[in-house]
Parts: C-alpha cells; structure tokens; sequence
C-alpha cells in the first residue's frame, strides 16, 4: 500500500478544487501517479458537468435594421450569468447571426466553441450555447426583460405589405408577447401554427400556443398598455397582422 503524500495530495485538491478525499480515492486508484490523478479527476468533472442540469443563464436580444436575432446562453451560477463577459459574450455571436444571417445552432457553436471554452475556464463552470432565432423583416422589433425574458418580433400592414408601421406600434406588442402570462404555454418543436385570424407562431421550445382556445385567449387577452381592449382589438385598429414571433424564457 502506497504511503500519502500529504504534499501532492494538496497539490492536487488546490488543482482540481475536489475533496481530499475524493482526491485521496483518485490517487490510490491511479498508484498516485500525479498526471494520471489529474486527468482522471479533469475527466470525471467533465462528466459530471456534461449531465448537470443548468439553471441560471441570460436572454439576449439585438436588431440592426431590418435583422433581428436572440440568444439563450445558460450557466451554472447567477454568479457568472452577470458578469460582463458573458454578456460581451452574447452580444458577439448575435453581431455574428446578424451579419451572417446565421440559422444553424451546430455551426454557430463551433465558430464560438473556443471562446466558450475560455469562459469555461475562467469561470469552473459549464456554458452553453442554448439556442438562438433570427429574423429578417421591414417591420420588426424587440423587447427584453432583464435578461431573463426576451421577444423579437415580425409584424405586416394588413393594407398595404410595404407600408411601414412605426417602431413604437411594433414595440407595445413585443412588450405585450414579453408580458402575457405563460402558465398555459406548452413547448414542441419548430412547428408552425395558424389560426383563423392568420397568426403564424414559429417555435423551437419557445412559445407555442398549444391548442386552438389558447391561440383565440393570446389574441383576446386584454392589452398591456389598455386592458379596456385586446391585444387583436389593437392590431386591427391598427391594421397590423403579427406575422412571426419568437419568445425565449429562462426557466428554472
């Protein structure tokens, strides 16, 4: 039996951050072979990290022009979901999206993959590159929460496609989308989702209105910003027709 090495032993819990004990039990099993320990260690934590379920994260939303993208990037800690380096992160990859009119979520995660993992680094704790939308349109906009939800949002002009609709018209309803109540919201995959008022709701585990009474109660609920109306009231005193959406939530 191998005698401790009080010294090595501490060498490797200040490296790796794990239990002495758990350390101890690494070493016995790699015949206290430094280097060995260490990858086994660096391995098993990659492990535990790759199942764990990440909580905390941040919304992040920018339109340039007639281009609109959101981010979800999710981490461990609140910690690290605040710092301004995981912000300058997402601002980043959306600036990227945005000129790119990036759409593949496998692509995009291996152009930032090594900045991520310097992230990764820094802070001993998993990131992810949740997901992200985009958005081409004349008449678009969006609106976030602090950082935790975030709506970006189509719109056309029922009279006249290439009519503009004011800025501000379009944002009182990506603020609505951002505020309506999301108990009975259901998720699913990339579907698209019409109702007879031409509603079309794209998602991709972002809001979907599930069945037909909850597509009629989202455009019945009553206005944010005039609940003596609803939101359909509003869009057709205004001549507008929501043409696509997306809403991204941080949910724990």
């Amino acid at each position: 039996m191998n005698k401790i090495n009080i010294k090595l032993l501490k060498k490797i819990r200040e490296e790796t951050k794990i239990s002495i004990y758990e350390c101890k039990k690494a070493l016995d099993i790699n015949n206290h072979n430094y280097e060995k320990t260490i990858n086994y260690l660096k391995n098993k934590i990659c492990l535990i990290k790759k199942n764990k379920k990440l909580k905390e994260g941040i919304i992040l939303n920018k339109k340039i022009n007639n281009k609109a993208s959101m981010i979800e990037i999710n981490c461990e800690t609140d910690f690290t979901n605040k710092n301004k380096e995981i912000i300058d992160f997402a601002e980043k990859i959306l600036c990227f999206i945005i000129k790119n009119e990036s759409t593949n979520l496998i692509k995009l995660k291996k152009i930032f993959h090594n900045e991520k993992q310097y992230l990764i680094n820094k802070f001993k704790e998993l990131i992810k590159i949740n997901k992200f939308c985009f958005l081409k349109s004349n008449n678009i906009n969006i609106y976030l929460h602090n950082f935790k939800i975030g709506t970006i949002l189509s719109v056309k002009n029922i009279i006249n496609k290439k009519l503009k609709i004011k800025n501000k018209k379009i944002k009182k309803i990506a603020m609505h989308i951002t505020a309506i109540n999301c108990n009975n919201e259901k998720t699913s995959n990339n579907k698209h989702l019409t109702n007879k008022s031409n509603l079309k709701i794209k998602s991709n585990n972002l809001l979907d209105i599930n069945v037909n009474k909850n597509k009629i109660n989202f455009l019945n609920q009553p206005f944010i910003f005039n609940n003596k109306i609803s939101l359909n009231n509003y869009l057709q005193k205004n001549n507008i027709k929501i043409d696509k959406f997306y809403k991204f939530k941080i949910k724990k």
